[in-house]
């Protein structure tokens, strides 16, 4: 038989926030196994942030009026490109250190100018990391930061691909996700996350059975 909701929110409450991050990055693991036999580069990356919708209600000023409105849910995921996967999700963030420790030296990181930031760059030089971020439109008062400016310079068109990061918002929008949850509702994001990497993992599973690789 199927369970009722209270059950299954009864179950959801005793799973450990942390459980949810380590089945992120094992799903995410996982699926990028199935690539392996490609021999590309994987661990390319994109951070990005969005807006998800509650059920609860707030109130809020929209032409200066006082009305009622879907509350928003602000998240920042990190997502790795080739298989549309979603690795980590935290509560909004502009800062990369939630998100890099789990990431081998080398990877590459995508951000828009939101994450323009000196910490991140100086995260990155630590864990060896390639990031490339749009810079903000103001001078750079740093060598590091105008270091990283000119590299944007010099990669634009790499740069494109941090488009590709911004799939699982799509696929979250397909599937009218709303965020239930009065309480821990980034705890909410993270198994949403855990069904589509799950999800993304058969998906790719099939598409890789039906492709070999090509010895160079």
């Amino acid at each position: 038989c199927t369970p009722c909701d209270s059950e299954l929110h009864y179950v959801y409450s005793q799973i450990p926030e942390d459980w949810l991050d380590k089945a992120l990055e094992r799903m995410d693991d996982r699926v990028t196994m199935l690539y392996t036999k490609f021999c590309e580069f994987l661990n390319e990356f994109v951070i990005d942030g969005t807006g998800i919708p509650c059920d609860s209600l707030v109130e809020r000023e929209i032409v200066m009026e006082q009305r009622l409105a879907k509350e928003t849910e602000e998240i920042t995921i990190l997502t790795r490109i080739a298989t549309n996967t979603v690795r980590a999700v935290a509560a909004h963030t502009n800062k990369i250190s939630s998100f890099s420790a789990s990431l081998e030296p080398g990877s590459i990181i995508y951000g828009d100018p939101e994450f323009d930031d000196r910490a991140n760059y100086r995260d990155a030089e630590a864990r060896k990391l390639d990031i490339l971020i749009k810079p903000k439109g103001v001078e750079a008062r740093s060598a590091l930061r105008r270091a990283y400016m000119e590299k944007y310079a010099m990669n634009k068109d790499r740069y494109g691909r941090r488009k590709l990061g911004e799939r699982p918002f799509g696929n979250a929008e397909k599937r009218s996700l709303t965020c239930y949850y009065r309480k821990d509702k980034e705890k909410g994001m993270k198994l949403y996350f855990c069904a589509h990497d799950i999800l993304a993992y058969f998906s790719n599973e099939k598409w890789c059975d039906l492709f070999v690789g090509i010895s160079k």
